[in-house]
């Protein structure tokens, strides 16, 4: 009901009252009819410009292990708590430190690399992809669609500094989901020219950048291996080389070795020079981990600049 008032010439007020009934339109939500709604509107993400681009510059290699999105871990329990917002909460603050370090500089590339165990779980029975127990943070639908707009808003603050070339390793926690997570991702920058992604499934990896040969796996490998895999793997590649790094994950902390070629009676080993580094990551230790006393070293996201012709020439921490 809907009651106002009017005046006459002389002053009197006279009332007036009226009715209004409404019923509800009776117009079923289809398959069809969201079709319909949906036919002819199309959005691209716009491409992204970047601004401190420079054909001769150097390549920033941004190393992303074991940030383990999902993992669910209690104070209380291990020290420090973790869920999805805490590692998106870490991601971005190291993006924001990236940014920073990258003022008034150029760059020829920017190469992200994700070195496997993106996602903690490989499945919505919160397990690892052999199968073994986790504690997660929700369903695989919620962890997953997290993760994924953390890396497209992390790549959109990448992209508007240099063209970015995204490197996607498997992990031994999420072989099936990561691959996807990686699949989901590259579709949302498939009609811009200034990514390039590598998302083969191939377990090792590897580019010859100048005279710089660098090697990447996920580390659950014998670790004899760690650096003979990529002589015997990029032989050419190795042979052009002055410097040789493998860089991985899965041990959660930081090391440095350096493999010497060595000369027995019945074996030539041929993976002299080749140094290989475990890098730490900014995820939190899970309850296993903790009750296993592993080590949890600085929780750090690791950086290198690479000259084409110098080598390595500086190694950036962005500490949590």
């Amino acid at each position: 009901n809907n009651l106002w008032h009017s005046q006459d010439k002389i002053g009197r007020v006279q009332m007036y009252q009226s009715k209004v009934s409404a019923k509800p339109r009776k117009v079923e939500i289809s398959l069809e009819s969201i079709d319909a709604y949906f036919k002819g509107k199309t959005y691209s993400k716009p491409d992204i410009i970047p601004l401190q681009y420079n054909a001769d510059g150097e390549t920033l290699e941004i190393c992303l292990p074991d940030l383990h999105v999902g993992l669910l871990a209690w104070a209380q329990e291990t020290g420090a708590d973790y869920d999805i917002h805490i590692a998106r909460d870490a991601f971005m603050t190291c993006m924001s430190d990236i940014v920073l370090r990258c003022k008034g500089r150029t760059f020829k590339r920017i190469c992200l690399v994700t070195l496997g165990d993106l996602l903690h779980t490989d499945n919505d029975a919160q397990t690892t992809t052999k199968g073994t127990p986790q504690q997660a943070d929700g369903r695989m639908a919620k962890i997953f669609n997290n993760a994924l707009d953390m890396l497209i808003d992390g790549l959109d603050i990448l992209g508007a500094i240099a063209p970015v070339d995204v490197v996607y390793l498997q992990g031994n926690h999420d072989r099936d989901s990561g691959f996807m997570l990686i699949k989901a991702l590259e579709m949302a920058y498939r009609k811009d020219d200034n990514f390039s992604f590598d998302t083969l499934p191939n377990p090792q990896k590897y580019r010859l950048i100048g005279c710089n040969l660098i090697g990447w796996t996920h580390g659950d490998m014998s670790r004899k291996n760690m650096g003979s895999w990529l002589t015997d793997r990029a032989k050419k590649e190795y042979g052009l080389s002055k410097y040789a790094e493998v860089h991985a994950g899965h041990l959660h902390s930081e090391s440095r070795t350096e493999t010497y070629r060595t000369y027995t009676d019945k074996t030539d080993y041929d993976d002299g020079g080749v140094v290989v580094r475990h890098l730490p990551t900014i995820s939190n230790a899970s309850a296993w981990e903790h009750q296993q006393g592993y080590p949890q070293g600085t929780k750090t996201l690791m950086c290198f600049v690479w000259h084409e012709e110098m080598g390595l020439r500086e190694s950036w921490y962005s500490n949590l």
